[in-house]
């Protein structure tokens, strides 16, 4: 009797600490689906799931909304004369400045390569072009030597757009895209808005 009662207890114990490892590896799978590997910042997929969530919230209250696209200007170059570990080293470096200037309500991700999207919840254009000319001025001011010695400096390209006119996200990107390719256009470095 003593020794069926000791196999249940043991039984139920294992249990539990499997069920401890499922609860753990399912939190690590579902940050693993939210969040950039490299940088540590929403993914593509979580941002376009965050920016299609807060574009019907914002449209259903009546609030602004503001989408914005950043590009590290000549990125490819610090691959090509530094080494792609050192690119690697910005794009952290990059997201964490980005991460510290950003309210928490705001959406933070890496779109792609070496370019950001930020959503800016409740946020009207007048009050996101301040902030990102403050986010140009950060990544410009930055000591970029503390990254690689010879990595003076570095600048960005910001696009933005503004609109509850636009019904969709996809939409909404395509003209924070045009601005940004307007800003590459017109010499980089700099912050345009549609």
């Amino acid at each position: 009797m003593q020794r069926d009662l000791d196999a249940a207890q043991q039984s139920e114990k294992e249990k539990e600490e499997l069920l401890g490892q499922l609860t753990q590896q399912a939190e690590v799978l579902k940050q693993l689906a939210r969040e950039d590997g490299l940088t540590g910042i929403a993914n593509r997929r979580w941002l376009d799931f965050q920016l299609a969530q807060e574009l019907e919230r914002a449209q259903r209250f009546g609030h602004p909304l503001t989408v914005v696209l950043l590009d590290i200007d000549h990125f490819k170059s610090v691959n090509d004369r530094f080494s792609h570990q050192t690119g690697d080293a910005v794009l952290r470096t990059a997201a964490r400045l980005l991460r510290d200037s950003c309210r928490s309500v705001d959406v933070l991700g890496r779109y792609g390569g070496e370019e950001f999207m930020l959503v800016l919840v409740e946020t009207p254009c007048e009050s996101a072009l301040l902030f990102c000319e403050k986010l140009r001025h950060t990544i410009e001011e930055f000591d970029w030597r503390s990254v690689h010695p010879e990595l003076h400096e570095l600048t960005v390209s910001i696009g933005l757009c503004s609109s509850l006119v636009l019904a969709t996200p996809e939409e909404l990107i395509a003209q924070a895209d045009q601005q940004l390719y307007r800003a590459k256009t017109q010499g980089r470095n700099q912050v345009c808005a549609g």
